[in-house]
């Protein structure tokens, strides 16, 4: 029997109609004259009559079904029975009937997880949590996620309940996915009676989470002062690591270091300094202790209050640096300060694993009033790291004016003439940075133009590399020819540089200067063969015009600037040097003329144009090998697309390993160029 009236659901019968309207004599009645009347009929949604007596509040009707014999642990579509639904409603009238009855699975899950109790306790339902325990409810029942009736009393606030349901034995120890304890969640929120009912209870305060963390922990990262004072009162742990080997002591100086700390950080680390935490403890990879974290992040009342307290400045982390390093890669003039008036001596000279004393770092950082500062402690401006380089080479690589007048003042003659392991002056370093303030700094303190490095490259041939023009205009005028013609271990010239970087101002600025164009390196490349061979139309152009031999050959295998262009597909480098005079049926040491290359590279619009220009495409090769010009038909356009049958009739194979595989650097340590002129 249904009715729209009173449901929208289907499968309602005339009991659960009783139900609704609380006709309990019609029920009776018809169970009088028909025993077979089904009480536990369910809905669509699995609603027994029971359930809807007890939605609706008819507790009389509920009674007489309890009384006929109807089932209570029915679930819903919800996995609800009606003692869900009953809690659910906060109805303390309808649960004691339930609960009166007996029969009761108290252990059933809804669809969402929540037994009887959990509910209950969520709801904050103290005289039903404890009705639901005298009963046998199973305390410590938790949820797929470890949730218990603890903790949803704990997460809404419920103290009584807690107490409760601890005193009717629930673990203080039970935790979800999430490594929750009581203790846990207590110090957290700061539960200061909380915490004293646990303490008193005697409950291991130094238990840990996945983390490693233990109440006293998460004490300090909620900011909770009175209830880490009450942790530590009961003998907490206060030098507990976590996995990490992170101390508490740690974490405070982290949390005060932060911009936006409050009052309470600061009370924290007092009270763990006075609570004998190890102040030199020193944690995790890169061990660094309570002081390294404060420097580092710019604390100074921090760092005052670790060293009043025994901290020692001198200890080093994992990369051998003091807190005095820290201090100066933040940046912080007034922590140095502090630092230096405890102990200049022993940290000035101290040197991290790069052989890196504070000034090094100063001065890469551009820092003027710390590198005074440390230049006033006794800091050494003589002091080479283990790359070579003193703190003036580390300031001209920072480009720093003022930081490189001071530490000239102090020690001109050596520093500007010092190189590094690679040999290189702060005059090449200027160079390679392209700061025009900084080289006339170092000129004007006899800084030698001449000076070259461990492979003979001169600060021309740096500021080429930076493609810094104003630098090498600048070096030029001051030296003369000399730079210009000065040679690198592989006798490159600037120009060679110049060209390989493909700076058109630069390979001009040379050329005006008399630079040789012709000049070979020690493989016989010209400035001309560079350009070819990194594609750059501009400047082989420049060249062109400024004379550049079109006929010089490399060395090892006899090959032209048209040689490589072919080589390499650049058509219209290939046209320029034609223009220019450039022999086109020119073989190289493996009698491979440019067309020879071009084909056997696949460069089809080279091999066109070649064709066009009346390449001989009879000649041999050093293989035998050849064009075939009967097959090389014009076509309308009047060049050939397709190419080789040839001599025996085998194709021939590609006439080396591809140039550009060879990655011979031309600046060593750089890997712009390399020799893409020969095969190997």
């Amino acid at each position: 029997m249904t009715d729209v009236r009173v449901s929208h659901e289907t499968n309602v019968s005339g009991v659960h109609i009783s139900a609704f309207f609380g006709l309990e004599k019609l029920v009776k009645k018809a169970i009088a004259n028909h025993k077979d009347i089904n009480l536990n009929a369910q809905t669509k949604r699995g609603e027994t009559p029971l359930h809807w007596a007890a939605t609706h509040g008819r507790r009389s009707f509920m009674e007489f079904l309890i009384q006929e014999g109807a089932e209570l642990n029915i679930p819903n579509v919800d996995k609800r029975t009606v003692l869900h639904k009953a809690i659910m409603a906060g109805d303390e009238g309808l649960i004691s009937v339930f609960l009166r009855s007996g029969n009761l699975n108290l252990e059933l899950e809804d669809s969402e997880g929540y037994t009887c109790l959990r509910w209950a306790a969520r709801y904050g339902q103290l005289k039903t949590v404890e009705a639901l325990l005298k009963v046998g409810a199973e305390v410590d029942a938790s949820d797929k996620d470890g949730y218990t009736a603890l903790r949803w009393a704990a997460h809404e606030g419920y103290k009584p309940i807690i107490k409760s349901l601890v005193h009717h034995g629930a673990s203080v120890k039970t935790s979800g996915r999430d490594s929750w304890t009581l203790l846990k969640w207590a110090a957290q929120e700061g539960q200061e009676d909380m915490l004293k009912f646990l303490i008193k209870r005697r409950v291991d305060l130094d238990s840990t989470d996945a983390d490693g963390f233990t109440a006293l922990r998460w004490a300090i990262n909620y900011h909770r002062t009175m209830a880490a004072w009450l942790l530590l009162q009961a003998r907490a742990d206060v030098n507990k690591p976590d996995n990490q080997g992170m101390h508490p002591l740690h974490a405070v100086v982290k949390s005060c270091c932060d911009p936006e700390s409050s009052k309470a950080s600061m009370n924290l680390l007092w009270l763990l300094l006075e609570n004998k935490a190890n102040v030199n403890a020193q944690a995790g990879n890169h061990n660094q202790t309570p002081l390294h974290l404060a420097t580092s992040r710019g604390g100074s009342s921090t760092v005052w209050l670790l060293l009043e307290n025994g901290a020692d400045p001198r200890l080093l982390d994992s990369k051998n640096r003091t807190a005095l390093h820290c201090a100066v890669s933040d940046n912080n003039s007034e922590v140095c300060r502090i630092l230096l008036q405890k102990d200049a001596s022993g940290l000035v000279h101290a040197v991290d694993l790069d052989g890196q004393a504070p000034l090094h770092i100063a001065a890469k950082g551009g820092n003027g009033d710390i590198v005074r500062l440390l230049l006033d402690n006794g800091a050494d401006p003589k002091r080479v790291d283990s790359h070579g380089r003193t703190a003036l080479h580390c300031a001209v690589q920072s480009e720093n004016l003022g930081v490189c007048r001071e530490l000239v003042q102090k020690a001109a003659d050596y520093l500007i003439h010092t190189g590094d392991r690679h040999g290189q002056t702060p005059l090449h370093t200027a160079a390679i940075a392209g700061s025009t303030s900084i080289l006339w700094l170092l000129l004007e303190n006899g800084a030698d133009l001449r000076r070259a490095d461990v492979d003979r490259r001169t600060a021309l041939h740096c500021a080429i590399q930076g493609e810094h023009v104003e630098v090498c205009q600048t070096l030029i005028r001051e030296a003369g020819d000399y730079l210009v013609h000065a040679m690198d271990d592989e006798r490159r010239s600037p120009l060679h540089h110049a060209a390989s970087w493909g700076n058109l101002d630069i390979v001009g600025l040379l050329l005006d200067h008399k630079a040789a164009v012709d000049v070979q390196d020690s493989n016989g490349l010209t400035a001309l063969h560079v350009a070819v061979s990194q594609g750059y139309e501009k400047v082989v152009d420049l060249l062109l015009q400024r004379a550049a031999n079109v006929h010089m050959t490399i060395f090892k295998r006899k090959r032209t600037a048209v040689h490589i262009a072919a080589y390499l597909g650049h058509v219209e480098i290939v046209e320029s040097l034609l223009r220019y005079g450039a022999m086109m049926d020119v073989q190289d040491s493996r009698g491979e003329t440019p067309l020879h290359l071009a084909v056997a590279q696949g460069h089809k619009n080279v091999q066109t144009l070649l064709i066009k220009r009346g390449a001989d495409v009879q000649i041999l090769n050093g293989r035998g090998l050849t064009l075939n010009n009967q097959e090389a038909v014009p076509n309308e356009a009047g060049v050939t697309e397709t190419v080789y049958p040839v001599v025996g009739g085998e194709q021939p194979s590609p006439t080396g390993t591809p140039v550009q595989n060879e990655a011979k650097s031309w600046w060593k340590g750089d890997k712009r160029f390399a020799a893409r002129v020969e095969d190997e």
